[in-house]
């Protein structure tokens, strides 16, 4: 139980660490809010490329940390972006999220590379480290490209299918989580398919967390609901 009340604690401290950089823009500027952006969305690669879960007994309830806790803000933080700050500014943020994808996969593939470069050379005292180190990189390659497929779907769609619900006169927080909702469904969804590509049982692992999902969804929503309704711009974003 301490291990899922970390993992919700984590989730919150990025959302509202996001949300507080984004409202102190007008003050610091801009390079605090995107520069730890990228820095969450990087460390959320690089735990969900390690495949890192929380296993519960109760069905639905299972937390993959890496998509269920790092990355979830992110699609949150687009829609503050596209509300808050406009159409040009959330597309500017779209292609910052794929270039740090796309620059991360060539990294890695890179140092994966380096092993059977000529010269290269490793001590016996840190062989099995470096082996892991390259092995961890090499496998989570297929997971970096799965998101990047599964960001650019949800980074180009996110905002259309805001403005869908907006256009039949919802109220906000109902807009956002109605939005998030549709954003988790195709994360977990096509995450998992272009990951197995479509062999074995896929699927286990929406049935394991759609209930964790569901739950932080329903968070994220009350979290940037209560950012709009306290913030100065609200009125002018509405």
């Amino acid at each position: 139980m301490a291990a899922f009340i970390l993992a919700f604690l984590e989730l919150t401290f990025v959302m509202v660490a996001m949300l507080i950089l984004h409202r102190l823009k007008p003050t610091i500027g801009n390079a605090a809010f995107y520069i730890t952006l990228g820095m969450f969305f990087v460390f959320g690669q690089i735990m969900s490329a390690s495949g890192l879960q929380l296993q519960s007994v109760q069905p639905g309830l299972s937390i993959n940390v890496g998509h269920g806790v790092l990355l979830a803000p992110f699609l949150a933080t687009l829609l503050v972006v596209y509300i808050m700050d406009g159409t040009l500014e959330a597309q500017r943020l779209i292609l910052g999220f794929l270039a740090v994808l796309f620059s991360y996969y060539y990294l890695t593939s890179i140092t994966v590379a380096q092993v059977f470069w000529q010269g290269y050379t490793d001590t016996a005292e840190n062989k099995e480290t470096v082996f892991n180190v390259i092995r961890f990189f090499y496998q989570g390659r297929d997971a970096v490209t799965a998101s990047f497929a599964v960001y650019g779907i949800n980074l180009f769609t996110l905002p259309v299918i805001y403005q869908l619900f907006r256009n039949w006169r919802l109220r906000m927080s109902v807009c956002v989580l109605a939005t998030l909702f549709f954003a988790q469904v195709i994360d977990v969804f096509v995450f998992e398919l272009l990951l197995s590509r479509g062999v074995g049982e896929w699927w286990q692992e929406m049935r394991a967390t759609y209930l964790a999902r569901a739950i932080s969804t329903i968070w994220l929503s009350v979290l940037v609901a209560i950012y709009f309704y306290t913030s100065s711009g609200y009125q002018t974003a509405t």
